[in-house]
């Protein structure tokens, strides 16, 4: 049986600061070694993340838009790829996610 996914929920800058003074290394590491996003609007994300490292290859990144807007088959997108094992990011653009939103 193969190992389902994890679900993180992840930090995000709501002003402008310099991501090393609020977001821990370890983490922007974590961040940027996943493949798997869901996210409010897919610019703002890539944007972060690039802020974190711009070595990130954003291009081999999924990002799986979930606004305000997503409809019940896009989250089941989503979250096929934790049911195949693939750890998911969830990135707001409030702050934390669950939290602020």
């Amino acid at each position: 049986m193969k190992q389902k996914g994890s679900i993180h929920l992840l930090p995000n800058l709501i002003a402008e600061s310099d991501v090393d003074q609020v977001i821990p290394r370890d983490l922007q590491s974590f961040m940027c070694g996943l493949r798997h996003f869901m996210v409010e609007n897919v610019r703002n994300a890539r944007r972060y993340l690039k802020k974190i490292d711009r070595t990130v290859d954003i291009d081999s990144i999924q990002f799986y838009e979930m606004g305000k807007h997503a409809s019940p088959q896009e989250l089941e997108v989503a979250l096929n790829a934790v049911r195949q094992g693939h750890p998911l990011g969830v990135i707001s653009d409030a702050g934390c996610p669950g939290v602020a939103d």
